[in-house]
């Protein structure tokens, strides 16, 4: 400790054109002071320094204090670090805030002109590759906390980002932008002690029919500059590096203000001016939107199932049948006749295949205007046309009046086809 002392007042000496020493009682010493003031600190370079203060040192110049290490002798291990600067703070105590290192660059009112403030910059380079860090960031021991934190103001040291109830890398409270990919595994906290107002997504809205609403789109990043505020500087910034991947290649995603009209919760306002999308909650609303979706499949399957049994009903015979049967059918054929009262439908012929006779079942909306059934050969030249009407459930095809082969049959209504089906007359 006394060595760096000593070096602290050789480096001082040699930064004072004109050094006036002051030793006070007390040990203190001053440098630079005028007659009348006297060093507080026990080192004091340029101001009086305060008594809670064990260095202190003012200056004007572009650079206050300028340490370089060039170089040391590595000890036993390969981990020896060669530091510039060392500063150990081992006074931790129980209802203090303890700092290693606190740098502040902080003007009281705001300055017009080109300038730039930074708390603390971090360069590193060309080391090992791999082993090249601006800025490293330590939590040790086995208590809660991060390697480093990022707050926007000082009162989040004591509120929110003054706790941490897990050891963490990194933590920090506000917005932050990544201007390039982002690579790991990215978790949301979802547990549900973190959450109130629970309510299931099939009890609020159709999800499906408003992610029908979306149109996703394909696109690239353009250029965006921003004009500096309160700067005499002419130069615009680039808001993408332009040689980066992120703004060469075809990105997919949603546009955030057609989105914000459906779902405004996810979207959010990035801090500058400019909406982002929380695309992570687009999971569970896919999610629902394939439920809603497999319970119109499960719905639609059932419908059909009984519309087979009801054609199946009706190609039967009805004098084969028991009393029962009969009523069945029945009962069968007014359900069909009840289902299609506004549908127009086609029906598979039966018997099929047929040699002699065969009959086409279908079915039409009172409101037909006009119906005709279309006969055609598999070269699609038409045969024949029978027109039909809303009073007929069939016609009947003599095989006499065709040759053997397969053949296709359409049923026209007010100009729109309804259906076109097969049938194979043999011989």
């Amino acid at each position: 400790m006394k060595k760096i002392f000593i070096i602290l007042v050789l480096v001082c000496c040699a930064t004072i054109a004109y050094t006036q020493i002051k030793v006070t009682s007390a040990g203190n010493i001053g440098m630079g002071l005028n007659s009348s003031t006297t060093p507080l600190s026990r080192l004091s370079v340029n101001t009086a320094g305060a008594a809670n203060i064990t260095t202190s040192i003012e200056g004007t110049g572009i650079t206050i204090l300028d340490i370089v290490n060039k170089g040391f002798n590595p000890g036993s291990t390969s981990m020896d670090f060669g530091v510039g600067i060392r500063i150990t703070n081992d006074k931790v105590e129980s209802g203090f805030f303890d700092v290693g290192v606190l740098a502040t660059t902080v003007k009281a009112t705001p300055l017009n002109g080109t300038k730039r403030a930074a708390g603390v910059v971090g360069v590193g380079g060309y080391a090992s590759h791999g082993y090249n860090f601006g800025t490293v960031g330590i939590v040790e021991g086995d208590k809660n906390g991060a390697g480093i934190l990022g707050v926007t103001s000082y009162s989040g040291l004591t509120s929110t980002a003054g706790f941490i109830s897990s050891k963490l890398a990194g933590y920090f409270q506000g917005n932050v932008i990544v201007n390039g990919t982002l690579t790991g595994n990215l978790v949301n906290t979802s547990d549900i002690r973190f959450k109130k107002d629970i309510v299931d997504l099939d009890k609020r809205s159709e999800v499906l029919g408003n992610l029908m609403r979306l149109t996703p789109v394909s696109y690239h990043f353009k250029q965006i500059y921003s004009e500096p505020q309160d700067d005499t500087t002419t130069e615009r910034y680039g808001y993408f590096d332009e040689e980066s991947q992120l703004f060469k290649k075809s990105h997919f995603g949603l546009i955030a203000q057609d989105l914000q009209k459906i779902y405004p919760d996810l979207v959010y306002d990035g801090g500058n001016g400019y909406l982002a999308i929380n695309y992570t909650e687009f999971i569970p609303l896919l999610i629902q939107s394939v439920k809603e979706q497999q319970q119109m499949i499960h719905a639609q399957s059932e419908r059909i199932s009984e519309l087979e049994k009801l054609i199946a009903n009706m190609s039967g015979t009805p004098n084969m049948r028991s009393g029962a049967e009969s009523n069945t059918s029945s009962n069968t054929l007014t359900s069909l006749n009840s289902a299609n009262a506004t549908i127009a439908a086609l029906y598979q012929n039966a018997p099929n295949p047929f040699t002699e006779q065969t009959e086409i079942k279908f079915s039409l909306p009172e409101s037909t205007v006009s119906a005709i059934i279309y006969l055609f050969d598999m070269n699609g030249a038409m045969i024949k046309q029978i027109p039909v009407s809303a009073r007929q459930s069939s016609v009947g095809i003599n095989g006499s009046e065709l040759a053997a082969g397969m053949y296709l049959y359409s049923l026209i209504v007010d100009g729109k086809e309804v259906d076109t089906k097969r049938m194979i007359l043999t011989r």
